[in-house]
């Protein structure tokens, strides 16, 4: 296609290993979701902001976090992500511990921080961690009588775990996607050289993958159907054959 095979060839190593990797992405994403790792992921993060596991499951069980459950009929389902908003909300509500048919009603009367602190010390227990409660009151006590200001300290606490449980999840993210490229590599036999060998020798074979790779870079996406090229001209050049010419794999 370049007028150079050597060019051809770097080309269709691209294409190949691009495919792979989009392969074993997938791979990862299909596990993620069979066993609920964002969820386990965003409930490990919750259970060490709030420093106690029952109290965790009382913010869980909340009418505002258990509204964002996809499917309420599959057994001990969690939320995948807890927008900030609504977990302040639930915490606070939690924390006032007035029953209202609306779950903001407690967080919209109160004009000022005041309010707030004594709605808050007024139903406080044993239910709830000390370490939350002094979390709260020092927001309520830098917030200087704005009640916007203490969600938003909540908000801001909240997120910052948040960031931290995304840094953790990318980095569990990482390790299972090398082991199932590892894995892939030697399913797979992706042998570079081996490739490589196989491209130069194929002129027609090289044509075709460069052209693919040069049509997915234009059109800007890797929007590939990973069975057609797996079971197309990539399996011309994966796998454990035997080679015709040597009679070895």
């Amino acid at each position: 296609m370049f007028n150079s095979a050597v060019l051809d060839v770097v080309m269709g190593l691209m294409f190949i290993y691009i495919v792979l990797s989009l392969a074993c992405s997938k791979v990862n994403e299909y596990f993620a979701q069979i066993l609920k790792w964002r969820a386990k992921n965003l409930e490990q993060a919750i259970g060490s902001l709030l420093f106690d596991p029952t109290f965790k499951d009382k913010v869980y069980n909340h009418p505002l976090i258990q509204s964002l459950i996809a499917d309420k009929s599959k057994p001990n389902a969690k939320p995948h992500y807890i927008p900030a908003n609504l977990f302040t909300m639930a915490l606070l509500d939690i924390m006032d511990g007035t029953p209202t048919p609306n779950p903001d009603a407690s967080l919209v009367a109160p004009q000022n921080t005041v309010d707030v602190a004594k709605a808050i010390e007024n139903h406080t227990n044993d239910q709830i961690p000390g370490e939350v409660q002094t979390v709260i009151h020092l927001f309520i006590k830098q917030a200087q009588g704005d009640v916007n200001k203490v969600r938003q300290s909540v908000e801001g606490w909240f997120n910052a775990a948040m960031e931290r449980a995304s840094g953790a999840y990318r980095r569990k993210t990482q390790v299972s996607i090398f082991f199932f490229a590892l894995a892939g590599t030697v399913l797979c036999n992706a042998d570079t050289i081996m490739i490589t060998n196989i491209l130069m020798h194929q002129p027609v074979l090289r044509a075709t993958l460069a052209t693919r790779a040069t049509d997915a870079a234009k059109q800007n996406n890797l929007n590939i159907d990973l069975k057609t090229e797996m079971s197309g001209d990539l399996d011309s050049v994966l796998g454990w054959k035997t080679s015709p010419s040597t009679g070895t794999f």
